[in-house]
């Protein structure tokens, strides 16, 4: 397990890069904060991912979703698959799923 200090110390640099966000953001983790996740909008409405894995902080990634500027974002480990919820450029919730990749999930009524 890595020291609380060196998470700490990652998770202010990442949480630094978020004054270039617009949107507020969301964060998952699993297998004790060995892997870990964060999602935010960018100014153009690209949601985009961080990934920590126990030895460093990678990204962002383009998870293929566009959302509305400005509009939030969250996240949620169900124990298969990591599920990302935002508004998109129509104001409809959108899923994206990943398993072995990013791929659409449900559009909410």
């Amino acid at each position: 397990m890595k020291p609380a200090f060196f998470l700490g110390a990652a998770l202010l640099q990442v949480s630094s890069t978020f004054a270039q966000w617009s949107a507020p953001s969301a964060a998952i983790n699993w297998n004790g904060l060995g892997h870990i996740r964060v999602y935010a909008v960018d100014n153009s409405g690209q949601v985009r991912e961080w990934q920590f894995d126990g030895s460093g902080w990678n990204g962002p990634s383009y998870i293929g979703a566009t959302a509305m500027p400005g509009s939030g974002v969250t996240a949620v480990n169900d124990g298969a698959h990591l599920r990302v919820y935002y508004q998109d450029q129509n104001g409809r919730a959108r899923e994206r799923v990943y398993e072995n990749g990013w791929t659409d999930g449900a559009t909410l009524p």
